[in-house]
């Protein structure tokens, strides 16, 4: 999508220079958010495909 806002790379770059120049940039450690509740869903889908194969009933959401 956003090679139909920008025409080129140069244009991507040259902005994110200019955003970047008086910008203070945080550093945070950890796992973020989006990744722990994804790799849940994830976890969760295995388990209800699991348990699917196996011939257990699983209760609807």
């Amino acid at each position: 999508m956003h090679h139909e806002t920008f025409e080129n790379a140069a244009c991507v770059v040259s902005l994110v220079d200019r955003l970047m120049h008086r910008s203070e940039v945080i550093s945070i450690e950890g796992d973020s958010y989006r990744f722990k509740e994804a790799a849940e869903r994830s976890k969760a889908q295995r388990e209800k495909r699991t348990s699917r194969s196996s011939g257990e009933k699983v209760a609807a959401p």
